[in-house]
């Protein structure tokens, strides 16, 4: 899944390069080709994405969102256009959780991230700078479960709080940030579907359990607050977490709870597996895993793939064709570094990955409701 402070220099620079570049186009340009001149300027190098929205953040600090209105794109991309967003700079990382998106910025501090309503607003820029999360200082790493979000301070501790869009914030009350007892040295976290996971700075895992009922395992938030956290004691020399899932230091994955990765079911909330280590899996340096499937990104920047993928398009108002795949290399990426995962939230089913170069790519079931079997560069816009 992650940028220096010089941006507002670069962006007076970048505009006057872009108007000059346009200017200079001859008489009778079509409009195709000034859009895609403006975009050959304005190509960020982006250090991470999330596919979720999808939101992707640059090496300077800038948050880019999708587009809200028909923008041509420059042929064989993507037809997802990104935008830069509105006050999003200094930041260096975003958390995006079904539909709640948050950008934690250079000096510690946590903000939302703002969506427009495509229905109510002219704008073309999709995200923008809300309001910031009170409570919160020092703050490393944040991660959300939808309104529900986790923070780890510069001392390792962590921190509950609760946040919202500007349109909802009369209607929800919000929980003050709130810090989890018994919890220091964490240095990574997640949310998952048997309860919330917490990496330690010497390797070790632990666990708050979710309750269990005949419903299944269910969030609580008051219960996190007052539990204390469990050694997972199967895993040791771990790196990175994801959401029921782990990354060790020799490039082995593991997997556990009621995810369909790990049960290779689908609807099993019920029955949670122990952590186990994926077989055929080596030398990985990076992975999201989703609801119903998984990415993973080797040393040598290929990514593969496991779980259940999206096959076509399914019929309107119902559920996409997908089919488990076992371990798979994806075709068309090469020089990866890292991946994203998004499958099947609010009808969108696409998946993404930043290159070396920092490029981004995205494949599957975009926001327009289109099918992308195989994954296209990523196009951004200023204006």
């Amino acid at each position: 899944m992650k940028t220096g402070l010089l941006m507002s220099r670069l962006l007076r620079y970048s505009a006057v390069i872009t108007a000059a570049a346009i200017f200079a186009l001859p008489a009778g340009t079509s409009s195709y080709v000034q859009a895609a001149a403006r975009s050959e300027t304005a190509q960020p190098k982006i250090v991470q994405a999330m596919a979720a929205d999808p939101l992707a953040l640059d090496d300077q600090g800038n948050v880019w969102g999708r587009a809200l209105q028909s923008i041509s794109v420059k042929e064989g991309f993507h037809r997802t256009l990104l935008m830069k967003g509105k006050g999003l700079d200094e930041v260096k990382s975003v958390a995006s959780g079904n539909s709640m998106a948050v950008a934690l910025r250079e000096d510690g501090t946590v903000w939302v991230i703002e969506r427009e309503d495509p229905t109510l607003t002219k704008e073309l820029v999709y995200v923008s700078l809300g309001d910031q999360v009170p409570g919160l200082h020092g703050i490393q790493k944040v991660i959300l479960h939808g309104t529900l979000g986790l923070a780890v301070d510069q001392e390792g501790k962590v921190w509950m709080f609760e946040s919202t869009s500007r349109r909802f914030r009369n209607s929800i009350p919000l929980m003050k940030a709130q810090q989890l007892r018994g919890l220091d040295s964490i240095k990574d976290l997640a949310f998952g579907s048997t309860g919330v996971s917490f990496l330690r700075e010497d390797g070790t895992v632990w666990i708050i359990d979710y309750p269990k009922s005949q419903y299944g395992f269910t969030m609580n938030e008051n219960l996190i607050l007052a539990s204390t956290a469990k050694q997972i004691k199967e895993l040791k020399g771990i790196v990175k977490l994801d959401t029921d899932s782990a990354l060790s230091k020799d490039g082995t994955v593991w997997v556990w709870g009621t995810g369909m990765v790990a049960t290779k079911q689908k609807n099993s909330f019920d029955t949670a597996v122990s952590p186990y280590q994926l077989p055929g899996l080596s030398e990985v340096v990076d992975f999201d895993n989703g609801g119903k499937h998984a990415l993973y990104v080797k040393k040598d920047g290929s990514v593969w793939g496991l779980g259940y993928f999206t096959l076509r398009m399914g019929a309107l108002g119902g559920e996409h064709p997908d089919e488990w795949k076992d371990l798979f290399p994806v075709e068309g990426l090469s020089d990866v570094v890292s991946v994203s995962v998004n499958d099947d939230r609010h009808g969108v089913d696409a998946d993404t990955a930043v290159k070396k170069d920092g490029t981004l790519w995205m494949w599957g079931i975009d926001h327009s409701a289109t099918f992308h079997p195989k994954p296209l560069q990523v196009d951004f816009r200023t204006k």
